[in-house]
């Protein structure tokens, strides 16, 4: 799997799916609008002897038995399927996906979206049309091909979810603060550690002990000196005598 950090993911994926929408709407708009050449073109054509032609005057509906039938029929599957597709972008309905198309809710992969895009533009592709529908044909054949691309990324579809930004956030603030205490500590914190006085070389050879008569007297670093201060006497003066 791709392994990228988390914003970096959430933008591209992100991008990939507002690419793949705008794909999608235009490809509905290049729908509608081939629809109404069809019917304007049957509608013109209706009185014209059309046996020695294979379909009607600037349009693609074959001039065949049910050919108009066949042609509007696909015409609205293709609508049908671009307004799944783009559900499917947004997540919504999910009870509807994950009961009925499993392979496009938010638990797969966008390798299903992809191949859907990608039959359904080189399906569209394959009739001669007009430079807009062509064009919004082509720009949804590249969104399927980075869409089936997304097989390297780890679950595309939580990454790129709104929920995993704003639970990523929080998570990214809480690390850049302890960063930065982490660089406020080390800014201040000595560089080295203070020399001990009770070094070998200051205690005879032998420590924190100090050689007596006889024995070894040890004493703690932090033992306190066996100090009292001096007692001064206590002049007392009284009414016409003197101190004593």
């Amino acid at each position: 799997m791709l392994s990228l950090a988390s914003k970096p993911k959430f933008f591209i994926l992100n991008a990939l799916r507002g690419f793949s929408m705008i794909s999608l709407l235009f490809v509905f708009i290049a729908n509608i609008v081939i629809l109404a050449q069809d019917v304007q073109a049957i509608r013109h054509g209706i009185d014209k002897d059309h046996e020695d032609c294979d379909y009607f005057d600037n349009s693609a509906v074959p001039n065949q038995a049910a050919g108009t039938f066949r042609a509007f029929l696909i015409i609205a599957l293709n609508i049908i399927e671009v307004i799944i597709l783009f559900l499917s972008e947004t997540g919504f309905p999910a009870w509807f996906f994950k009961t009925w198309i499993p392979c496009l809710d938010n638990e797969h992969s966008l390798v299903g979206l992809g191949v859907l895009e990608l039959l359904l533009a080189a399906q569209m592709m394959s009739h001669f049309m007009d430079p807009f529908p062509l064009v919004a044909c082509f720009f949804l054949l590249i969104a399927g091909i980075f869409n089936i691309l997304t097989m390297y990324f780890d679950r595309p579809k939580f990454f790129r979810s709104y929920a995993f930004w704003k639970g990523a956030r929080p998570a990214a603030d809480t690390a850049t603060l302890e960063s930065g205490h982490s660089r406020a500590f080390s800014q201040y914190a000595p560089t080295s550690a203070a020399p001990s006085v009770f070094t070998e070389k200051e205690g005879n050879g032998y420590g924190f002990a100090r050689r007596g008569d006889g024995e070894f007297e040890r004493h703690g670093p932090s033992s306190p000196p066996n100090y009292s201060p001096p007692t001064r006497p206590v002049q007392v003066f009284t009414k016409g005598r003197g101190s004593f």
